[in-house]
């Protein structure tokens, strides 16, 4: 009896051994699993982002930002406003507006209780404005379509926290 126990441990300690060869052994950290490497400031705002559809008597409308990269701290993309007929922005929008854009980011700071990005934009209609978006996790609120007292480099000091564009 004694010698089967020896055997049952060795016999433990194989399976165990092959079984962690099988999985690769080490830490999750390695290979595919390893983490991607320090984002760029323009990377977290590439995708489309929309806004909910919002009612206005008997139309109704949304906003859709489809965002690119064009550098480290730079973004193009079109921000269209989708308009509808009904109130609830179903079927084909019978009207489309798109406006092309593009933006740097030029430093941080914070608005409406955000951590921001300050940006110098160019839009399609209105020229050079300055802009601040604020991204968490997959919500994006920025400075568009708000009457925002500027601070003293000339960037807005508010958030639209009312029309949150999400990804």
């Amino acid at each position: 009896m004694n010698k089967k126990f020896p055997m049952k441990t060795t016999l433990s300690a194989l399976l165990a051994a092959f079984a962690l060869a099988a999985c690769g052994g080490g830490s999750d950290d390695e290979g595919d699993d390893a983490p991607p490497a320090a984002a760029e400031a323009a990377d977290k705002y590439v995708g489309t982002w929309s806004s909910a559809c919002e009612p206005s008597g008997g139309s109704s409308r949304n906003y859709v930002w489809t965002l690119n990269k064009a550098g480290a701290a730079a973004v193009t993309g079109n921000h269209a406003i989708n308009t509808w007929t009904n109130a609830t922005c179903t079927g084909t929008p019978n009207s489309v507006n798109n406006l092309s854009l593009a933006f740097t980011i030029d430093a941080t700071g914070t608005a409406s209780g955000k951590i921001v990005d300050k940006t110098s934009a160019s839009v399609s209609v209105g020229g050079q404005v300055k802009l601040l978006f604020a991204i968490e996790s997959n919500t994006m609120y920025s400075s568009a379509y708000l009457a925002s007292p500027p601070d003293a480099d000339g960037y807005p000091t508010l958030l639209k926290l009312d029309r949150p564009l999400m990804k």
